[in-house]
């Protein structure tokens, strides 16, 4: 809800440009909170604790921002590095927002964006199986 307010006070209110349609952009934002829920339950459904999966997620999210061009640009990134800037869905979310709010371009031409996020939100059902024993198992070593 937060993007999309933040959308519609930039628009509306302050007088962004805005050459797209915005309701592609709410959905690719939606669309990106949902990626990155499922990506957590995957990641608790394949790690064999809470803790460990905790401390992969808050490495994955830091990484995230660098790789998705956030704070490095893409087209400067090492070629070897490229492919990994897709791993994240932060990076289709930059596409789908550079595609439609500032080149203006229909559903058509940015499908890929939304290709990768429908990829991201069916992760978890790939790790069903795991995620009732992971919740119940909940003992921990002691140090």
């Amino acid at each position: 809800m937060m993007i999309i307010v933040s959308e519609i006070v930039m628009e509306k209110i302050m007088g962004f440009p805005s050459k797209g349609n915005p309701m592609l952009l709410y959905l690719g934002a939606i669309m990106t909170v949902i990626a990155y829920q499922a990506l957590g339950i995957f990641l608790i459904g394949v790690l064999p604790s809470l803790r460990t999966a905790l401390s992969i997620a808050a490495f994955y999210g830091v990484i995230g921002f660098t790789l998705s061009g956030f704070t490095y640009p893409h087209f400067a990134m090492l070629p070897a590095v490229k492919p990994y800037a897709y791993l994240y869905p932060l990076r289709q979310y930059y596409m789908i927002y550079s595609n439609v709010q500032i080149n203006g371009l229909s559903f058509k031409e940015t499908i890929l964006p939304f290709i990768y996020l429908l990829l991201f939100n069916a992760a978890p059902f790939f790790v069903l199986w795991n995620i009732k024993s992971t919740a119940i198992k909940l003992d921990y070593e002691r140090d």
